[in-house]
């Protein structure tokens, strides 16, 4: 037993501490061992707040990457937080006052500085993305984006490929983000929406820190739809939209559209648009080279009068206001027109009349468009009647009329399906006495005959409706 006791203790005497070097103990049992421990470089590269295997490997592997702030997110299968040292991403933050810590992959920890979350838009789908439990932890160098809390979060998908990683949308099952592999690691670039210029060490990065309106008026003031594709697809971050460019007010303004009226008529005669067409680059057969055309907003009946001169447009106003009067039992109460000088001249018979004279603004004919557009419709209808009948287009002086007429009894959608002629005066019209214009017709000449041999009829051509004879216009 004492050879043995003695055997004992000479081995002991040759054993030595791998921490002191002192024999007699290992260094299970050394007393200076927390002196010795080994602590962890300032900089040492977190990898998750939870221990796993997983976790402390890929920590191992980020601490032999550059010490300097790295932009880029690091997807981590096995942290239960984000993790990040740029204070400034944050939308919301609160100090932290636990004392939890992030550990380390040798089982130390760093220390918390704030908790808190922001978000940031796909660059592909511009769908909001959060993050949530964001720890701010000063010392390290990485931004960590927990796997586990960024699906729960976002209701997205992780899917791993060799050379890629994608963040897909489980509903949409779009792509969200899209990582790359460096250094053996999976990262996607920045995700936050503003990242601050101290965290850029890279001079390629410095034309991102550019405005919206610096690259409007470098691409030539182009519009921001146009801005946006560009910046889509060269990856291109701007710090805010395009302010209001007083340069693109001075060359490339517009004139803005516009509505429709929303006023409803209730009565004949309230507001008249009046216009007067021409003049015709064809003489009509009487003469005439231009017809001025009265609308009632109510019924959108049309009345039209020829005119050899501008100057018979006061005679022709007197004529239509007494005729219009007289038929609706109404009074004229507003007239409408533009700044030309034939219509400034009815001021003083507006006047004692008790009318009001509408004027539009200059240049803008849309605001009387509803006699614009009449213009249109009865010379497009005429010139098609002509073109039926093969007449020479200085009849036009018979077809127009005969335009207007036909017009005033055709349904519209703007009166719900009925017509000018039934609004007006509330009865249809008779569609059994309209012919087709520039037909053949024999009217009767018994009567007009010089002797008993003359033909009771001949050949003739159908020219339109006679305003005072219950009858057709022929020649």
């Amino acid at each position: 037993m004492a050879h043995s006791s003695n055997r004992g203790a000479w081995n002991n005497s040759k054993i030595f501490c791998q921490v002191c070097d002192k024999p007699g103990h290992t260094a299970l049992h050394c007393w200076r061992w927390y002196d010795y421990h080994p602590q962890p470089p300032p900089h040492a590269h977190v990898s998750h707040f939870a221990d796993s295997d997983h976790a402390s490997n890929e920590a191992s592997l980020l601490g032999v990457q550059s010490t300097l702030d790295d932009p880029l997110w690091y997807p981590d299968s096995g942290a239960t937080h984000h993790v990040t040292k740029d204070s400034s991403v944050y939308s919301s933050k609160q100090p932290y006052h636990g004392t939890k810590t992030v550990k380390m992959g040798n089982g130390s920890g760093l220390s918390i500085a704030n908790i808190g979350s922001t978000s940031f838009s796909s660059p592909s789908t511009h769908k909001s993305l959060v993050l949530k439990n964001l720890l701010h932890v000063p010392l390290i160098t990485k931004n960590l984006l927990s796997v586990s809390s960024f699906a729960r979060d976002n209701n997205v998908l992780f899917t791993f490929t060799a050379n890629r990683c994608y963040v897909v949308d489980q509903v949409t099952k779009n792509i969200l983000l899209q990582g790359t592999l460096k250094d053996g690691l999976y990262s996607f670039p920045m995700l936050h929406n503003h990242l601050p210029s101290s965290s850029i060490h890279n001079i390629s990065f410095t034309r991102n820190t550019l405005t919206a309106n610096v690259w409007h008026q470098r691409l030539g003031h182009c519009n921001m739809d146009i801005l946006k594709k560009i910046f889509h697809n060269n990856d291109i971050r701007c710090s805010n939209n395009i302010s209001l460019c007083s340069s693109c007010l001075l060359g490339k303004h517009m004139q803005l559209p516009f509505h429709s009226s929303t006023t409803v008529y209730t009565k004949p005669l309230e507001l008249v648009f009046v216009d007067v067409w021409g003049p015709s680059p064809i003489p009509a057969s009487n003469g005439a080279r231009y017809y001025i055309s009265f609308v009632d907003a109510f019924s959108k009946y049309t009345w039209i009068y020829f005119l050899h001169a501008k100057s018979q447009v006061p005679a022709a106003f007197q004529k239509f206001k007494s005729l219009a009067e007289n038929q609706t039992c109404s009074k004229l109460r507003s007239l409408q027109s533009e700044n030309a000088r034939e219509f400034l001249c009815l001021k003083q018979v507006l006047d004692q009349h008790g009318i009001h004279h509408r004027l539009i603004c200059p240049h803008t004919h849309e605001q009387n468009g509803v006699v614009e557009r009449k213009h249109r419709h009865i010379v497009d209808m005429g010139l098609t009647l002509l073109a039926t009948a093969s007449l020479p287009r200085r009849f036009w002086v018979e077809a127009f009329p005969t335009s207007t007429h036909i017009i005033n009894v055709l349904p519209t959608p703007v009166l719900h399906n009925s017509n000018p002629y039934t609004m007006l005066f509330n009865k249809n019209p008779n569609y059994v006495i309209f012919k087709v214009f520039g037909c053949a017709c024999f009217p009767l000449l018994r009567p007009y005959n010089r002797n008993k041999f003359d033909f009771h009829s001949q050949q003739c051509l159908f020219l339109g409706y006679s305003v005072t004879n219950k009858g057709y216009i022929y020649v």
